[in-house]
């Protein structure tokens, strides 16, 4: 299948094939993390483009919005592995999710 046939679920626009396996790289870690029972939903406009800004992401090190999200909600990542951080996030309630999923920067301005 060529990039033109191919369209991307989070913006609906032609994708190339880096496109969508990016795009389902970050769904498969947002429902990882994804609490049982949401009770805060936190809306974002666009996804992060680096993964150290995406909250749901293993870095080794978040910054960006990730490191302002995990301050707002009063989750300190020092001294913790990412999966501790996000689980406490999960148990917490919080589920994070964008407007705009895509992250390849043809939206922004």
């Amino acid at each position: 299948m060529n990039g033109t046939a191919l369209r991307c679920d989070g913006c609906g626009q032609p994708a190339s094939s880096e496109h969508v396996a990016r795009r389902l790289q970050r769904l498969e870690w947002t429902t990882r993390y994804r609490p049982v029972h949401i009770g805060t939903l936190l809306l974002g406009a666009v996804a992060p483009q680096k993964d150290s800004e995406f909250i749901y992401s293993l870095a080794s090190a978040w910054d960006g919005e990730a490191r302002i999200l995990l301050a707002a909600t009063g989750i300190a990542p020092e001294g913790k592995s990412a999966e501790t951080t996000l689980a406490e996030f999960q148990r917490q309630g919080f589920f994070l999710t964008h407007v705009l999923e895509c992250t390849d920067g043809r939206w922004r301005t």
